[in-house]
Order: structure tokens, then C-alpha cells, then sequence
């Protein structure tokens, strides 16, 4: 619950103070605690680097998501 505070924290600052139509972020395939919560406020894959990540010792994809504008809702 705090990561996905934190983020819906970043995402409203960002939104109500930018003009920005898209933000985007990427992480490490493992970080699935990050994802998850990124899909929960509306973000989407938008892209994956096959293994381009190396976290101690094992190989993990790079996973870029993003979310427009007209698709957040903040949370209550």
C-alpha cells in the first residue's frame, strides 16, 4: 500500500503540475511489487527489453510503463 501511495503521490504532483500528456518509468522484470502497483493506478506495459537488466547475478527484462492523461483517476 505505501509503494502505491507513493506513486499516486508522484503521478498527481506530476499531472497537476506539468503539462505532461504521458508519464513513463521503467523498472527491473523482477520488481513485481512496482508493477503491480503501477497496473493498479492505470499504467500499462508499453514496452520490455528482453534481459537487459542484471540484478545480482541473474538477467532480468526492462519493463517501461506508462499511463496518459485522460487515463488517471486519483485514488480517494
Amino acid at each position: 500500500g505505501v509503494g502505491s501511495r507513493a506513486l499516486a503521490l508522484w503521478v498527481g504532483a506530476t499531472l497537476n503540475e506539468t503539462d505532461a500528456h504521458v508519464l513513463t518509468f521503467s523498472t527491473w522484470g523482477g520488481n513485481e511489487r512496482m508493477i503491480r502497483a503501477a497496473h493498479r493506478l492505470g499504467f500499462r506495459e508499453a514496452g520490455r527489453i528482453r534481459e537487459a537488466r542484471l540484478v545480482r547475478g541473474e538477467r532480468f527484462d526492462s519493463v517501461k510503463l506508462d499511463l496518459l492523461r485522460r487515463e488517471w483517476t486519483p485514488l480517494p
